[in-house]
């Protein structure tokens, strides 16, 4: 692994909220891309450095979770999808309903995705435990 600038930095679990404002969490030569949850817990940010092109993909965002989706273009290959999510401990199975919907979304596309974030859940367990 080479040691450089991070391309793409996803935060989990901020706790900031709208008192903060873009230029107190901002890092010179990223786009910075933010969902705060405006109460305690929760919430998400993106940092994308500047040389990097992408578009915010709002459509694929369900109501039920904390997520940013931003679309990857590369040159000279094919566009990717760069998520993260943040999961309350204890959330209703509905996330999970929903997290389908945005799974399906992505196939119908045949866009590629990258995934990360706080799922709060044991997958190791069968059948996952979600109250973890």
């Amino acid at each position: 692994m080479q040691n450089g600038p991070l391309d793409i930095l996803a935060i989990n679990e901020t706790k900031i909220d709208d008192s903060f404002s873009e230029d107190e969490i901002s890092v010179v030569g990223y786009h910075l891309i933010r969902k705060d949850r405006n109460r305690y817990g929760g919430g998400v940010l993106l940092y994308v450095r500047d040389t990097i092109p992408f578009t915010e993909r709002n459509d694929l965002l369900t109501c039920s979770l904390e997520m940013i989706c931003v679309e990857i273009s590369r040159s000279c290959s094919k566009s990717f999808v760069v998520s993260t999510w943040y999961r309350p401990p204890n959330s209703d199975g509905q996330v999970f309903d929903d997290f389908e919907v945005f799974l399906w979304k992505c196939d119908s596309e045949n866009k590629e995705l990258i995934l990360v974030g706080n799922l709060n859940c044991d997958f190791s367990k069968s059948p996952p435990d979600a109250h973890t």
